[in-house]
């Protein structure tokens, strides 16, 4: 289910990052913002306390980027953690760097961090880069309780007798225990109760077997009997019903909400859903359906519920929230089961009687597909990646495969002995590789290897199986027996039954009836049995009647005479007497002190004489708290002694209004309310006219003070309870009686709300004040960023309002200051005057708008090749809007696209972008800040282009002509420039010696201003290379005399002397080499004489000939 629902986050991101983000790129548009995108969070979080969540128990959500310039930052919120793997490395806080300002589709885990409390949690998860918009991703979890089990009473019987069963108690559901001495007769370990067994023990001595109790929370089954209208629940760690719950008529299908916490049984009988609590196993609702409903899904979000109604043909949603119905959806006739995909995208319903599957698509509101299958479609799973559905065909012995993406059956798979199998119930294994099918005909069940889709092994079960469900890990299958009124336990790893359970009239359990389990274990319990050897004399330990009261008051100890007692006593003992107090109880041996939670008697001889124990209650809150004191000593049956007590809660005395009044007047009388029954109160300031202290309510009287200044009665009540004797919290108020002529402060009017911008003077408000009996003017003092004044024109930080006698109404404008920080303030006025009572006169909430800051870059030039790094300057830009004489300190530039070493030359708008305005003497947070982009215009730079001088020999082909290159960057090369330069000379292969010119031209680039320098090509005299024998024989090889070069100098005579001096060739031009003839007759083998002169005013050249035969 996750990782199909991280496709579909994937592909949608994606394909929006192609369409918008690469598009753009292809289509050369400005630069675009920086942006992220997330997609939908999956999975479900849930841990024990103390341990962070581990997959699969995490959530997890896809990132991709858009131009950003920054790294991408993932803040967890409090009690969350995040990484980039689904298995490791999680932190409060991760950082990756996008590639090229682009992130692909990253997946973000998040898990539980080890917290205490039990609990749900929620947060969100931020995902911010700089310059983009940040996001909030809603992430949620579950803390599950530490289950506990309460203590068992340690045991002490002789080999032979049976030991007492052990029922565990607690708030698991089960309880694993381990044995430290299998000898008595208990095995090592087990699970569950333990039933009375006999005790063993061969030896001489006591036996003490310690052992351990864990509870846990696992997951229950629940099976719809549809014979009898019940749910039978069933303890997987015992394989036994423990419980039957009571639901409508003919409970046919079940689902169970993504939490565990409901069961939703599909009533075909009562045309209901009966809504079942798994923390009570009660009907908690009724839903009302439609007629004769027969599945019964819901939504991975455990928000809707989807029921197929078999007799009106239609599917039907209902909101969980308030059991509200959004609309019926026609599908197939005779629906007979629906299924969500694991994203909740989509609704999967049968039909047998049409031989097809409806597909219906929530978000759409319409059928998106109807699939063509086998005769009597009911069954469906889906794999765990969603990506193909599952059908049973009951009429056709078969199960259809199809894939859900093209809707196209992929496979038709045979089970059971054949067509009349009667395939129903089917289920995938968590891995998807293994598929278990009920044969309702066959009693038996098919497992399917799904990557070859053959079946590899049936199974026999009950009679009549229907429907079947794997346990939470998968190691295990129940299947519905409906004719047998069983379910078959099947171990999946041997594919035998393990197991029969008796359930209900007609199981059929069609959908998936089991719950989570929490995982969770609980703090193991420990307690003994001791087992002696037949004929020991066995110790004796006894306890008398418990007898008193124990009374106390919230908070507060009992004390003598309210406790509680009983005598304890013992004979033949082998060790001390050790007695334990319950939670919320201590004890002693004394009434009056010593009291602990634990007392030690010592035996002397064997024996301790009646010692009386007392008990009290220790400081608790109110209630009736009992338990059971344990009173224990080796090798005897521990003794409990039930104790009780009342603790009373405290009274109380309800708030008391203050009063003020003048000399003279009469003081209201004063009436105490509460839980008490006796009212007690002292008051400090007699001379007020009230008495020093006294009970219950107080009488009107004449407020007394015939001073100057006001006399303040502090008066303190304290409540108490006559049948409990426990007295509450005191409580206290006030009498103020003032002196005749007190300076009065009165104000009138209500301040309304101010608005203004940052930096500029608000709209004002006004009230009036007025006083009497003053002996001063009145002053007004506004609070911190408000100012005040009397003619709405000059406003300061406090004003006078007139003088000593009667000050008559005037009017007080008070405004916000020029630099209140943007946002909402509140405050008040406080008006004061010398013996004058202050009075505040408060301020409507008024508001100050952000001021407009434009921030604007200038525009920037650079030449081809150079680096502009982005980062923080403090210049370069312009602040425009800033108040009251504030100032920017630095901005964050960028300069994308243009600014790196390869930015072509050109003029590039707005790429010289600010951001970040920090520093200076503004606060950010008072202006709603712009940016301007400024452009950036990269030159081309110079580039020399140099043709290198060559030499070569006359009648030696032309070199290559090279060019040297001076001013390249960014590494590059000729191979950069959009036309390459080409080097020509005149010269040719056979031109004479002397200098020729080598041009260069051509060369292209947007990126660089090229010059040119011309070379020289020198041509020098060649060599004459002269053989001084050759093989004129015919044989191909040698048979001329080749002279090398000479055809250079075409004014040349060649003559050639026997050794008689006569002359016997001769030749101008040297056109054709001489073949050793002398008119046309091949001369004999020997030396001759060549004479070569080239007519060029050089020396001719002269030398021996040998002519070879």
């Amino acid at each position: 289910m996750k990782s199909y629902l991280f496709r579909i986050s994937c592909l949608i991101l994606l394909c929006y990052f192609s369409v918008n983000v690469l598009g753009q790129t292809r289509r050369q548009v400005n630069a675009v913002a920086p942006e992220i995108f997330a997609g939908l969070v999956t999975g479900s979080i849930a841990t024990c306390p103390g341990s962070p969540s581990s997959s699969p128990d995490i959530q997890q959500f896809v990132v991709v980027g858009n131009s950003l310039t920054d790294p991408v930052t993932i803040a967890a919120p409090t009690g969350f953690e995040v990484s980039l793997t689904p298995g490791a490395d999680y932190v409060s806080r991760l950082i990756f760097q996008p590639v090229g300002g682009l992130t692909s589709s990253t997946t973000i885990y998040v898990r539980a961090a080890a917290a205490t409390t039990p609990g749900n949690i929620s947060g969100n998860v931020s995902v911010s880069s700089p310059g983009a918009a940040a996001l909030m991703i809603a992430v949620k979890g579950t803390i599950n309780a530490i289950p506990v089990v309460n203590g068992a009473a340690n045991q002490v019987v002789v080999a032979g007798q049976a030991t007492a069963s052990v029922n565990f108690t607690g708030t698991g559901n089960a309880y694993n225990w381990t044995n430290d001495q299998p000898g008595i007769g208990l095995p090592a370990s087990g699970s569950g109760n333990i039933a009375a067994f006999t005790a063993q023990n061969t030896t001489n001595v006591p036996i003490v077997a310690t052992l351990r109790v864990t509870p846990t929370n696992t997951g229950y089954a629940y099976i719809p009997n549809s014979g009898d209208g019940t749910v039978s629940v069933i303890d997987p760690n015992t394989n036994s019903v423990i419980k039957s719950i009571l639901v409508g008529a003919n409970p046919s299908a079940i689902a169970v909400s993504p939490d565990s916490k409901y069961i939703y049984v599909a009533n075909s009988g009562s045309n209901s859903v009966s809504v079942i609590s798994t923390v009570t196993n009660k009907v908690v609702s009724t839903i009302p359906v439609g007629n004769g409903p027969d599945g019964v899904a819901v939504s991975p979000d455990g928000t809707s519920l989807y029921v197929v109604n078999a007799f009106d043909n239609i599917l039907s949603e209902i909101k969980l929230s308030n059991n509200t119905f959004p609309g019926n959806i026609p599908v197939g006739a005779f629906p007979s089961a629906v299924l969500v995909s694991p994203d909740g995208e989509k609704i999967y319903t049968t039909s047998g009687i049409n031989k097809t599957v409806s597909v219906y698509i929530p978000a759409q509101g319409t059928i998106a597909a109807t699939i063509r299958v086998g005769g009597g479609a009911t069954g469906m799973a889906t794999s765990p990646d969603g990506t193909h559905l599952y059908v049973t065909n009951q009429n056709d012995g078969t199960v259809s495969v199809i894939n859900t993406v093209t809707y196209l059956v992929e496979k038709t798979i045979p089970v059971g002995s054949g067509p009349n199998s009667g395939p129903l119930g089917i289920v995938i294994s968590p891995d998807g590789s293994k598929a278990y099918v009920t044969n309702q005909s066959d009693k038996t069940v098919s497992v399917i290897n799904m990557v070859t889709g053959i079946v590899t092994t049936t199974i026999p079960v009950g009679a009549n199986p229907t429907g079947l469900s794997l346990n939470p890990d998968g190691s295990l299958v129940y299947v519905s027996n409906s004719a047998d009124k069983t379910i078959s336990v099947i171990n999946t790893t041997t594919n035998q039954v393990t197991a029969t359970i008796y359930v209900g009239n007609s199981p059929n359990g069609l959908g998936n009836y089991f719950t989570r389990g929490t995982g969770c274990s609980g703090m193991p319990v420990q307690f003994t049995i001791t087992v002696n050897p037949v004929g020991t004399t066995t110790a004796k330990l006894t306890s008398g009647p418990v007898t008193g009261n124990i009374t106390a008051c919230d908070g507060i100890p009992s004390a003598s005479p309210n406790l509680q007692q009983f005598d304890v006593s013992g004979q033949d003992l082998t060790g001390d007497i050790t007695i334990k107090a319950p939670a919320g109880f201590e004890i002693s041996t004394t009434a009056t002190a010593n009291f602990t939670t634990q007392l030690t008697l010592t035996p002397i001889n064997g024996v301790v004489n009646t010692t009386v124990v007392y008990v009290r209650s220790a400081a608790a809150a109110a209630g009736t708290p009992a338990g059971n004191v344990v009173i224990s000593t080796p090798g005897v049956q521990d003794l409990s002694v039930a104790v009780t007590a009342t603790i009373h809660a405290l009274p109380i005395a309800d708030a008391i209004a203050d009063q003020t009044l003048n000399n003279g007047d009469a003081v209201a009388a004063i009436n105490f309310t509460g839980t008490a029954d006796v009212f007690s109160w002292v008051n400090d300031t007699p001379a007020i006219g009230l008495a020093a202290y006294g009970s219950g309510n107080i009488t009107s009287f004449t407020a007394v003070n015939n001073g100057s200044t006001p006399v303040i009665a502090h008066i303190t009540v304290t409540p108490s309870s006559a049948g409990t004797a426990c007295e509450g919290t005191p409580v206290e108020f006030t009498i103020t009686v003032n002196p005749l002529a007190i300076p009065v402060i009165s104000p009138a009017g209500t301040i309304a709300s101010m608005t203004s911008i940052y930096g500029s003077a608000s709209s004002s408000g006004q009230f009036d004040v007025s006083g009497t009996n003053m002996t001063d003017g009145i002053l007004v003092t506004p609070s911190a960023g408000f100012e005040v004044s009397t003619d709405n024109v000059h406003f300061g930080g406090s004003v006078t309002i007139g003088a000593a006698g009667t000050i008559y109404p005037a009017t007080v404008y008070v405004r916000l200051v020029t630099t209140a920080n943007a946002g909402t303030h509140t405050g008040s006025l406080l008006l004061s005057s010398v013996g004058a009572k202050d009075v505040s006169v408060p301020i409507t909430a008024s508001i100050v708008d952000k001021a407009t800051l434009t921030i604007t870059a200038n525009d920037k030039n650079k030449p081809y090749g150079e680096t502009l790094n982005d980062g923080i300057v403090n210049s370069d830009y312009t602040a425009s809007g800033l108040q009251n004489g504030e100032t920017v300190g630095s901005v964050t530039m960028s300069y994308e696209p243009g600014g790196a070493p390869g930015a072509n030359a050109g003029t590039y708008q707005s790429s010289v972008t600010p951001s970040a305005a920090t520093g200076g003497t503004f606060d950010p947070a008072n202006y709603t800040i712009s940016y301007t982009s400024g452009k950036l215009v990269v030159t081309p730079v110079m580039l020399s282009v140099i043709a290198d001088d060559q030499t070569k020999a006359a009648g030696d082909p032309n070199p290559e002509l090279t060019i040297t290159y001076i001013g390249f960057v960014n590494n590059e090369g000729p191979a950069n420039l959009s036309a390459q330069p080409i080097a020509t000379t005149p010269a040719v292969t056979n031109s004479p010696p002397g200098t020729y010119p080598i041009d260069v031209d051509g060369a292209l680039s947007d990126n660089y201003t090229i010059s040119y320098t011309d070379g020289t090509l020198t041509v020098t005299r060649p060599v004459i290379r002269i053989s001084n024998a050759f093989t004129p024989n015919g044989d191909g090889i040698n048979d001329l005399w080749e002279i090398s070069s000479l055809n250079i100098y075409p004014q040349c005579l060649v003559c050639i002397y026997n050794r008689y001096g006569n002359l016997i060739y001769r030749s101008e031009a040297y056109a054709k080499p001489w073949d050793g003839t002398y008119k046309d007759q091949q001369l004999p083998t020997g030396t001759y004489y060549y004479v070569i002169d080239l007519k060029d005013g050089t020396k001719p050249l002269a030398g021996p000939l040998t002519l070879i035969r």
